[in-house]
């Protein structure tokens, strides 16, 4: 990799995705619109100090979520209302092979025509992700980041 390795890292509206490295020397690779960034962070690490950076912490914020979708599985979470980024986990965030898809950035989501156990996630800026999950997992996942984003910022009653 070219990029420098973090320490820290906030999550930002060009944040992408975290995927859990493969190397040895960084935790997570976090891609963003143009570049690719080795973080010393695990994903969870970096949604918490986002969490934090927001007045909150991720277990707080699961809490919440997990209360007002009636879920307690694989949620969605905010992380930045004044930018409005939600963010959802691949598969259970406990697993290593967890992927965090920003839910802001997701123009559109296809299953693999190659590997039925693949979707294809396609960012608002053209960039291609391929993830080993089912589509109907991407789908329930966007759905659910769907219904906290209404839930969060919808209008006012009357409005």
């Amino acid at each position: 990799m070219k990029e420098k390795l973090y320490k820290n890292y906030l999550i930002h509206s060009k944040t992408l995705a975290i995927l859990p490295s493969k190397q040895l020397g960084f935790d997570s690779i976090v891609l963003e619109a143009d570049r690719e960034i080795p973080v010393r962070r695990t994903a969870i690490q970096i949604i918490d100090d986002t969490c934090i950076d927001g007045l909150s912490t991720y277990q707080g914020r699961r809490r919440a979520v997990a209360k007002i979708l009636k879920a307690f599985q694989k949620l969605p979470i905010i992380l930045n209302e004044k930018e409005r980024i939600i963010t959802f986990p691949t598969v259970s965030p406990e697993n290593m092979e967890c992927v965090w898809i920003c839910f802001n950035n997701v123009s559109s989501y296809t299953p693999s025509p190659s590997d039925e156990d693949t979707t294809s996630i396609t960012f608002y800026n053209g960039k291609l992700l391929n993830v080993p999950v089912k589509y109907h997992v991407i789908h329930r996942q966007m759905g659910r980041g769907a219904k906290l984003y209404y839930y969060c910022f919808r209008p006012p009653f009357g409005a």
